[in-house]
């Protein structure tokens, strides 16, 4: 159990550090006619939901906070 609880710990620290509570809820870059649109939810255990979407542009710390889900997270991210 205390490795669970330790991949846990870490696991939230490397979510947290990636900002998330401060991203705003939508990235667009109005001068791309043509692009990458995303969506990006997440829901607790306890039904709470974050939401963050956008249109070539993203939040900070992206592409850590994409790491982190695919070095724990067993599902694919779609």
């Amino acid at each position: 159990m205390k490795k669970v609880n330790n991949e846990w710990t870490t696991f939230l620290h490397k979510f947290f550090s990636c900002f998330v509570t401060e991203w705003k809820s939508n990235y667009s870059d109005p001068d791309i006619l043509d692009g990458t649109q995303w969506k990006l939810k997440i829901v607790f255990e306890d039904n709470t939901t974050m939401e963050w979407s956008g249109s070539n542009a993203y939040p900070p710390h992206l592409q850590s906070f994409l790491s982190t889900f695919h070095k724990f997270v067993s599902k694919e991210i779609k």
